[in-house]
């Protein structure tokens, strides 16, 4: 019933067509990235222990000060892991940021071939990792959804949530932290208020909505709006993910960083979604 209310959601969503289908193009460029990857990383994205390492060296290669207090504690929580997390980390970092999201797809089925305990110590560690230096990056709230909850929700016996048909009209404030969490994403003041305002228009006038300040958008009050947001309807969510891509769309561009959380908010609304090409134009798109 889960899966089926989840693909209505993404099927009902004409702006997320803008991000993308698994068309040839998406797997020529997953080809691409595969054949030049070291043979290193390639090796250990296809087993359980070098996914666990090749996730945290992204983990880490989120922050510019790699030597920041989370190495010294992955090195005391898992330290095999944490030295081969060590050496894939340059590699990785070569890559640059439009690799992310294909390097965790590549990993995926090797992190959920890890047993029940591994599963439980590899999540303990990644959130370890982010509490090391007592601040929580929008980049790493991001990579924990997209590592974390999208293997949890693959795990057996996990349920999902109850839908509880919310009026999202209730939820003005909710509403506007999700979307000022996306606008802010997209740069400066200026950006974010014309990514808020297309997000805004997409929503409708379903709730006063109004772009909250962007230390108001920490991860925690992200998660804190998910959390009340992700219960209701798929007709909610549909609007709710269709107003985030609208305001992704504003510029006519998906940045990588864009594109990582627009994944991730569609995981956490329980909405999957098709990948999106790096540099891919959404104007471009919109047209064909």
């Amino acid at each position: 019933e889960e899966e089926r209310e989840a693909a209505d959601v993404v099927a009902g969503l004409p702006a997320l067509a803008l991000v993308g289908q698994p068309q040839p193009a998406h797997i020529a460029w997953a080809a691409q990235l595969l054949e030049g990857l070291p043979d290193e990383v390639r090796t250990d994205l296809a087993e359980p222990y070098g996914a666990r390492a090749a996730a945290y060296a992204l983990l880490l290669a989120g922050r510019q000060d790699v030597d920041r207090p989370a190495l010294p504690v992955l090195r005391e929580r898992d330290p095999g892991a944490a030295g081969r997390a060590e050496y894939l980390l340059p590699r990785i970092v070569a890559l640059g940021p439009a690799a992310r999201l294909p390097l965790l797809d590549l990993m995926l089925p090797a992190l959920r071939a890890q047993s029940k305990p591994q599963f439980a110590a590899f999540r303990d560690n990644v959130q370890a990792i982010v509490q090391a230096d007592a601040t929580e990056t929008l980049f790493e709230w991001v990579l924990q959804r997209l590592l974390i909850l999208q293997l949890e929700q693959h795990a057996e016996g996990v349920e999902p949530p109850s839908t509880r048909w919310i009026d999202l009209g209730r939820l003005g404030a909710e509403c506007s932290i999700l979307l000022s969490a996306v606008a802010w994403a997209a740069g400066d003041e200026v950006a974010a208020e014309q990514s808020f305002a297309s997000a805004a228009r997409e929503l409708g006038e379903i709730a006063k909505l109004s772009l909250a300040p962007e230390p108001r958008c920490s991860p925690a009050a992200l998660s804190l709006a998910i959390a009340a947001l992700g219960g209701s309807s798929p007709a909610a969510r549909r609007r709710l993910l269709n107003a985030c891509a609208a305001g992704i769309s504003a510029d006519a561009e998906v940045t990588p960083e864009e594109a990582e959380l627009l994944r991730a908010l569609a995981i956490s609304l329980h909405c999957p979604l098709p990948p999106v090409l790096p540099g891919q134009s959404l104007r471009a798109t919109r047209a064909a």
